[in-house]
């Protein structure tokens, strides 16, 4: 990344960003006042090519391509960001992009393979769910958040993505069977409780745009995606204990189309 300064107008910016199709990066800018650097936020919007979207001072990936993004600080000169949108979607990517962990549970950060001279900074939303703890993330409370994955170079961050984090207040004395499970849309399975527990089983989704879940435990795909099935109950303590599942659904397989016979 090649770097620009306005002597006048003292804002400091990149010359040339890089971005993926389909992900967003915050473009970095620095205002220099009697020597000191603060990072602000401009204001930028499309000059020339139709590659990216602008909004605030964020940058979006539409199609391959290069543009010019003009970008301004308050009163200062416009400053000229050349913007290039070349790679494919997923590079420098984690493999996964949801995360589910038990409270008190520790699993290991997704592998993430970046340039030299780049390295991975991981942050927790919100943090009271969770925190990180060298390569892995611990589950502090049930909810549902996300893992904020930073690519940096030097004090700029590249790129950037977000990975969903569920964590659940699980008790190792119940279990979900099937624990994991592969879905066509439309397609339903049902689900059962084993263990100590006490009371009826209180059935919810995670997702709910991706299937939707009976108070029998029977669960309806509705969409592509990925979900989780919790259940709820009264442990022998009179304490609430739960258990999860995991849910993957599929699109409808395309239907081949025959050759009529002349």
């Amino acid at each position: 990344m090649i770097w620009i300064t306005l002597t006048a107008a003292k804002l400091v910016m990149p010359a040339r960003v890089f971005l993926a199709v389909g992900d967003t990066v915050e473009v970095p800018a620095f205002l220099v006042q009697k020597g000191e650097k603060k990072r602000v936020k401009p204001k930028c919007s499309v000059i020339k090519g139709k590659s990216i979207k602008a909004a605030s001072n964020r940058l979006i990936g539409v199609e391959v391509g290069r543009s010019l993004v003009g970008c301004r600080y308050r009163d200062n000169k416009r400053v000229i960001v050349a913007v290039v949108s070349d790679r494919k979607r997923g590079e420098m990517r984690p493999p996964k992009r949801l995360m589910v962990l038990r409270v008190g549970e520790k699993i290991a950060l997704p592998k993430v393979d970046v340039p030299k001279g780049h390295e991975v900074k991981w942050f927790v939303k919100p943090r009271w769910i969770a925190k990180i703890v060298g390569d892995s993330v611990e589950g502090l409370s049930e909810g549902r958040g996300i893992i904020q994955v930073h690519i940096v170079r030097g004090n700029v961050v590249v790129r950037e993505f977000p990975i969903r984090l569920i964590v659940v207040d699980e008790d190792t004395s119940i279990t979900i069977t099937p624990r994991f499970t592969r879905l066509r849309v439309g397609d339903a399975v049902q689900f059962n409780l084993s263990g100590e527990y006490s009371g009826k089983v209180e059935w919810y989704v995670v997702n709910q745009r991706v299937g939707r879940i009976t108070d029998e435990g029977l669960f309806v795909a509705l969409r592509p995606g990925r979900t989780v099935v919790v259940a709820r109950v009264r442990g022998k303590d009179g304490k609430v204990i739960s258990a999860k599942a995991m849910v993957v659904v599929k699109g409808k397989p395309k239907k081949s189309r025959r050759k009529r016979k002349k």
